[in-house]
C-alpha cells in the first residue's frame, strides 16, 4: 500500500536524524503470532501455524493479513480494545455484564460495516436504557448508552470524557479553573457540558440548553471549543444537543478526531503512541513523528473513518513487520506484555481447547471464570513494559488455567500428543508450534531430548509444556 510505503520513509528519516535505522524484518513465524495477538487477540493454533508455514513464502503474510481482517475474532477483540478506550469505568464490576453485551454490539456494527465516525456519534446520541437486571445480549433494546452510563449521565463527565476519548483532549484541569499553561478555559468546559444538558422535552427546549458554572454566577450556552456556535433546528428535544456536538466532533473539518483515533490506533500496536499522552492532542505538531501523524490522519479521513482501512496499513508497515530482537543502533518493534484478554485466549489455544470455544455468547459460568483471570491482568491493553508482576507471575505459575492447559487429562492438546505416531522429536515440535508459533531451533530440540529422554517422570512432557507457556517469549507479544 502506498500510505505504508510513505510512512516508513517518514520514519526512517526522522530516525536517521538520531542516528537510528530501521530493524532488520521479522521471520515469518514472528509476523504470524504478532499479527494473530494484535488483530485477533490470541496466538495461532498449531494447525494454522502449519498451514501458513506451508503457503508460498511471498504471499504468506499477505494471505495471512486478509484472512485476519475479514474474520469475526477481528471485529470482536478490537471491540474489546476500542471500549475499554472509551470507557476505562466499564472494566469496574458495576458495568461488565453491560461491557460484554456492548462488546457484541460494537463487533456487530464493524461486521456491518459501520466505520468511525458513525459508532462515535452513536455513542454520543444513544437513548439511555436500564442497567439493572440480566443482559440479554440478542435483545433488540440494546443500545451503545454504556458510554452515558459509565459517564453516570452528568453533563461534566461526558464533556471531559468525549473531549477525551474521541478528540485526544484533556480538559479536566478547565473544569474548575483557568490554568494559566492550559489552552482550555473554564468557560469553554462548561460550554461543552452545555450540549449535555438535560432540558424537560416542554415547548422551546432549546431555551433550557444551559449550565451554570459552580462557585459563580456565570451561565453558559453550547459552543464548540473553536469558538463557532451551533445551529440549532426548529425542533429541539433532549438529544438535539448531544446530536449537534457529535456531529461536529466527527466532522472531517475537525482535526482532532482523525489524528486521535489514529494516534490510539497506533499505540495498540506499537505500545505507545505517536503523541504521549495520548488523552493530549492539543499541540500534534510537536508529535516525534508529526508527519506520520498528518498523514495517517489525511488516509483516515480519505478511507471516510475506515477501521480495517488505518488497521491494514499499519500492519504493513515496515516497522510493524520487523523484528524485535535488539540490534544496536536500530528501531526494533517493541516487546508488549499480552493483555489479561489475549493471555486467557492464548492459554486455551495453546492447550488444544478450540479456538473459537470463548467468544462475547459465553456462558455466565464460562464468562465468570474469564472475568476472575483477566483481572489479575489489569490495565495493560495500551501496552508498556514487557514484565510482570510478583502477583501475577505467581498467578500464571501456579494458577488454575495453566494447571488445566499442563495437566495431560485435561489438556486436549497433551492428551493427542499421547498418539503412538508421535515420538519425542514431533512432539517438541509441536509443545513449540504451540507454544511460540514457531519450530524449536536445534539448541532447543536437542536440550528437550536429553530431558524427556533422562527424566522417569511420566509427566515431564507436562513439565516440559509448563516451561515454555511460563516463559517470556510466550508471555510478550514480539
Amino acid at each position: 500500500m502506498e500510505v505504508a510505503k510513505k510512512i516508513d520513509v517518514l520514519l526512517e528519516q526522522d530516525w536517521r536524524t538520531e542516528d537510528l535505522r530501521p530493524a532488520e524484518p521479522a521471520t515469518d513465524e514472528e509476523f504470524l503470532r504478532r499479527a494473530n495477538l494484535d488483530l485477533i487477540g490470541r496466538i495461532p493454533t498449531v494447525a494454522e501455524a502449519r498451514k501458513f508455514l506451508s503457503q508460498p513464502a511471498a504471499q504468506r503474510r499477505e494471505i495471512l493479513i486478509t484472512e485476519l481482517l475479514q474474520s469475526r475474532r477481528h471485529e470482536e477483540h478490537m471491540a474489546r480494545s476500542w471500549r475499554r478506550i472509551w470507557m476505562p469505568r466499564s472494566e469496574n464490576p458495576e458495568f461488565r455484564r453491560r461491557a460484554q453485551a456492548f462488546d457484541y454490539w460494537l463487533a456487530t456494527e464493524m461486521a456491518e460495516g459501520q466505520q468511525y465516525d458513525h459508532i462515535v456519534q452513536r455513542l454520543m446520541t444513544a437513548s439511555p436504557v436500564p442497567s439493572a437486571g440480566k443482559v440479554d445480549l440478542k435483545s433488540e433494546n440494546l443500545t451503545p448508552a454504556l458510554f452515558l452510563a459509565t459517564s453516570d449521565f452528568e453533563p461534566e463527565q461526558l464533556a471531559a470524557n468525549s473531549m477525551r476519548a474521541f478528540l485526544g483532549l484533556n480538559l479536566d484541569c478547565a473544569q474548575c479553573h483557568n490554568h494559566p499553561f492550559a489552552r482550555w478555559k473554564q468557560t469553554q468546559f462548561w460550554e461543552t457540558a452545555a450540549f449535555f444538558a438535560r432540558p424537560s422535552g416542554e415547548e422551546n427546549a432549546r431555551s433550557e440548553y444551559f449550565l451554570k458554572i459552580p462557585g459563580t454566577e456565570e451561565t453558559v450556552v453550547p459552543q464548540f471549543l473553536n469558538g463557532k456556535s451551533p445551529s440549532w433546528p426548529e425542533e429541539v428535544d433532549h438529544r438535539t444537543g448531544r446530536e449537534l456536538l457529535a456531529r461536529w466532533l466527527a466532522s472531517p473539518e475537525n482535526p482532532f478526531f482523525a489524528q486521535n483515533a489514529v494516534n490510539r490506533f497506533w499505540a495498540i500496536f506499537f505500545g505507545a503512541g505517536l503523541v504521549e499522552p495520548l488523552d493530549d492532542l492539543s499541540q500534534p505538531e510537536f508529535a516525534r513523528h508529526a508527519e506520520v501523524l498528518q498523514v495517517l490522519s489525511d488516509a483516515f479521513i480519505s478511507s471516510h473513518f475506515d477501521f480495517r482501512y488505518l488497521t491494514e496499513v499499519i500492519v504493513r508497515t515496515h516497522w510493524y513487520q520487523s523484528t524485535s530482537r535488539t540490534r544496536e543502533g536500530m528501531v526494533t518493534m517493541p516487546l508488549r506484555v499480552l493483555a489479561g484478554e489475549q493471555l486467557y485466549e492464548s492459554l486455551q489455544v495453546a492447550a488444544g481447547f478450540p479456538a473459537d470455544r470463548f467468544d462475547l455468547e459465553d456462558s455466565a459460568e464460562n464468562w465468570s471464570h474469564r472475568e476472575a483471570f483477566v483481572a489479575q491482568f489489569p490495565n495493560v491493553d495500551a501496552g508498556g513494559q514487557a514484565e510482570r508482576s510478583r502477583k501475577q507471575a505467581l498467578a500464571l505459575m501456579n494458577g488454575m488455567l495453566t494447571e488445566q492447559a499442563t495437566w495431560q487429562t485435561s489438556s486436549p492438546f497433551l492428551q493427542g500428543l499421547q498418539a503412538p505416531f508421535f515420538d519425542d522429536e514431533s512432539r517438541i515440535e509441536a509443545l513449540f508450534l504451540s507454544s511460540f508459533s514457531r519450530f524449536p531451533t536445534a539448541a532447543e530440540r536437542d536440550s528437550c531430548l536429553k530431558f524427556l529422554a533422562s527424566s522417569e517422570n511420566p509427566d515431564a512432557i507436562s513439565n516440559l509444556f509448563w516451561a515454555l507457556l511460563n516463559s517470556s517469549e510466550f508471555n510478550t507479544n514480539h
